[in-house]
């Protein structure tokens, strides 16, 4: 392990690479998913960064078991989803994904928020909740439907 944490990602060549975003910005870069523009490669890391900057707040909303959906880090009282959702809703108005008509790395972690967590059929608690944001918020519920079915054949055939 490369800081003796994971995740770890192990090249063909034997090489170890870590940090999950410095990974993410590797395959970004390796698949085609990291904008060659500076400025665009910008706005992607800028909204990961702003992700993970909300991302305590993001986890405790969207990982609580439903006896605990009433407690002060419910949805309803914790706002980091909805103020999150609402800080993206000028990337979410014209492009067909968060930095353009092309999936970039802030899809893969904004997007996959949204299939992972708000929209995924194996969660079994807070969907009233996450049904009443997504009313709320339609542009954000319009890009995670395009995002969904950009990644349809992966996201079918994974594990649960």
């Amino acid at each position: 392990m490369p800081n003796k944490k994971i995740p770890v990602l192990e090249l063909n060549d034997g090489t170890k690479l870590g940090q999950s975003i410095s990974i993410l910005r590797f395959l970004g870069k390796e698949h085609g998913y990291y904008p060659k523009d500076p400025l665009e490669a910008h706005k992607a890391d800028y909204l990961i960064d702003c992700y993970f900057d909300n991302f305590i707040g993001i986890a405790l909303n969207s990982a609580l078991p439903a006896k605990l959906l009433e407690s002060p880090f419910s949805i309803p009282s914790n706002k980091a989803i909805p103020d999150f959702i609402e800080f993206l809703e000028p990337y979410l108005k014209d492009d067909k994904f968060l930095c353009g008509d092309k999936l970039t790395i802030a899809d893969f972690v904004i997007g996959g928020f949204y299939v992972n967590s708000i929209d995924n059929d194996k969660i079994a608690f807070g969907k009233e909740k996450w049904s009443e944001l997504l009313t709320k918020y339609p542009n954000f519920k319009a890009y995670g439907e395009r995002f969904y079915e950009e990644n349809k054949v992966y996201l079918m055939s994974r594990e649960p």
